[in-house]
């Protein structure tokens, strides 16, 4: 799970650029990763 957080964090980097629409969607895709992980 915390790494999860670490590769979220990593990605809100990369499209920083792209604003709040981005990070939202990279937000449920990672809860959905978790999900289906756990």
């Amino acid at each position: 799970f915390h790494a999860h957080k670490i590769n979220h964090r990593v990605f809100v980097v990369l499209v920083d650029g792209d604003g709040t629409k981005i990070q939202t969607t990279l937000d449920r895709w990672f809860d959905m990763a978790t999900v289906m992980s756990l």
